[in-house]
């Protein structure tokens, strides 16, 4: 039996439903899409990293990117933060967003690709 169930129509055409991990990472990836603001009524969710995305990435964006990263998980009580690596790509930022997904206690990698040009996230 599933502990998270929910739905899912990005990219599909049937069997909308989502269970457990792959819930899990796509709302992960939705929260990382919605702006700071963006959604009604809960003016605190989203993220500000789109704005750090086009900046140099410096030792000190990185750390904003590292924070706003762990801020955004932490939004989301069945996932826990524990590790953010970003790399410069041509055309936007390569990060490895390290996860646990809650009840367990396994370590996932998530390879996420922030491009600059169509200001699209993909999970890689």
């Amino acid at each position: 039996m599933a502990t998270y169930i929910g739905f899912n129509t990005i990219g599909k055409k049937r069997k909308f439903t989502l269970t457990d991990y792959d819930l899990v990472v796509r709302d992960v990836l939705n929260s990382l899409l919605i702006r700071k603001g963006e959604k009604l009524g809960r003016p605190d969710y989203g993220t500000d990293l789109w704005g750090l995305i086009f900046e140099p990435l410096t030792d000190q964006v990185l750390k904003q990117l590292q924070q706003e990263l762990r801020e955004t998980i932490q939004q989301d009580p069945r996932v826990r933060f524990e590790d953010a690596q970003a790399y410069t790509q041509p055309n936007g930022i390569l990060v490895e967003l390290f996860i646990t997904v809650l009840p367990t206690s396994e370590q996932q990698r998530l390879s996420l690709f922030f491009n600059k040009d169509e200001q699209t996230l993909q999970l890689i």
